[in-house]
């Protein structure tokens, strides 16, 4: 295993691979390749048939672009990859206060994100868009009666095969987001994880979901508090940015564990925690267990972050799992989190959670993406499946002005794109 190099490249101007026993010290690769990621050599991951959104006047929307990619290779097809993604756009609504800048007295925009479905027959080459896979949902806040949708983010959609069927697998964060106020005034105490099975990713049977909550998640939006399975999450604020995998029967649901104060995030608080459960009957009537923390404020500092987060789940090219995480930092100026690319991490164990080592006693990093050098936005949220030929795709988010989801000012844009790395860790 000494000296096993990976695949190395250059994006977002430095990405480096790292040997499977590397050093102690962690250096990048010295052959690295310049790669600039607004080039052909890293090119914005495209849809057809699908844009990023407008407005009714034809104006691109300020919250708009691909975010919360997620890739998974057909379990039938070879070259068959399918593609979910986020796509968020602002909503045309009537409240009796406008909860957005534009439109007549009485109406406005309303930040919202539904999840669209995309697939690749050429191994990843090239991508179309098949259909709007989860769509926000109207609801009424049962504690203050309030009018708004239920919102869904970064979803995650995984394939099977069990007992000669595939079946596939999908989580999804949900919260209540109000016509008026929006993002910022969202209640953290609707925050829930979505979890669902169906034989297809078009499929999915919505009405057997599993409601997944936190601590402070009210018993009206969850089915199941996960925080009561282990003191370890009992800080869990929220959860966020699920990711599924399968291995030994079993299903693990690995989730970011967000904690919050009144004075915002509790950075050494969050981690990145597993969840297991054999799926059997319907998804609301699993049991789970909690198999353990992934990685917490330590390794985010060894990784170079307050904490780590948007992970995902995935295959390596020798077929070790492998957690894709990005660091990050809370900046109290801007009240936001800036996330610094994305690092690729063998996995000792999904059923004890357990990063891997070297012999040396650093983390096994296989691949790292840093943050644009020219400070253009932040990146992260990467995904990853060793046979799509787009290799990680990496985020790309940028903003100007105010946040646009949180009803800023006329100027506030933010913009997510994915960009391709050919990287294959």
């Amino acid at each position: 295993m000494e000296s096993m190099l990976r695949n190395t490249v250059i994006c977002f101007a430095v990405v480096f691979a790292v040997a499977a026993g590397a050093a102690a010290e962690l250096q990048p690769f010295l052959s690295r390749i310049g790669v600039d990621c607004s080039a052909a050599k890293c090119p914005e991951l495209t849809v057809l048939g699908d844009s990023y959104a407008t407005l009714p006047n034809g104006k691109l929307s300020p919250f708009r672009g691909f975010a919360d990619a997620v890739l998974r290779q057909d379990p039938t097809v070879n070259d068959k990859i399918h593609l979910a993604y986020s796509w968020p756009h602002l909503e045309s609504v009537t409240a009796s206060s406008k909860p957005h800048r534009g439109g007549r007295k009485g109406r406005g925009f309303t930040p919202s994100v539904e999840t669209h479905y995309a697939v690749s027959e050429d191994g990843g080459r090239s991508f179309k868009f098949v259909e709007v896979l989860w769509r926000p949902q109207p609801a009424t806040d049962p504690n203050t009666g309030a009018h708004g949708h239920i919102a869904v983010e970064t979803p995650n959609i995984l394939p099977v095969e069990r007992n000669g069927d595939v079946i596939w697998y999908g989580a999804r964060l949900e919260y209540f987001l109000p016509n008026k106020g929006a993002y910022k005034d969202r209640p953290l105490n609707s925050f829930r994880i979505a979890v669902m099975e169906g034989p297809s990713p078009t499929s999915f049977d919505e009405r057997q979901a599993a409601h997944l909550g936190a601590a402070v998640t009210d018993a009206a939006w969850a089915d199941l508090d996960l925080t009561e399975l282990a003191a370890q999450t009992r800080r869990c604020t929220i959860w966020n940015e699920p990711a599924l995998a399968y291995d030994n029967g079993e299903l693990f649901l690995a989730l970011s564990c967000q904690a919050f104060s009144k004075k915002g995030p509790v950075m050494e608080q969050n981690k990145l925690v597993l969840f297991a459960t054999r799926p059997n009957g319907a998804p609301r009537d699993w049991v789970w267990r909690f198999a353990g923390t992934l990685a917490g404020a330590s390794e985010a500092h060894e990784l170079g972050g307050e904490r780590l987060t948007q992970i995902e789940l995935a295959k390596g090219q020798t077929g070790e799992w492998l957690a894709i995480m990005t660091p990050d930092n809370w900046d109290a100026k801007s009240k936001d989190f800036v996330h610094l690319g994305c690092v690729v991490v063998a996995i000792e164990s999904l059923t004890d959670a357990r990063l891997s080592r070297t012999e040396s006693g650093v983390l096994d990093i296989r691949a790292s993406l840093s943050p644009r050098a020219d400070g253009g936005g932040d990146t992260g949220a990467c995904a990853y499946d060793r046979n799509s030929a787009t290799g990680l795709l990496i985020g790309w988010r940028m903003k100007e002005g105010a946040n646009a989801s949180s009803g800023g000012g006329r100027q506030s844009t933010l913009t997510m794109s994915q960009k391709i790395t050919a990287l294959h860790p």
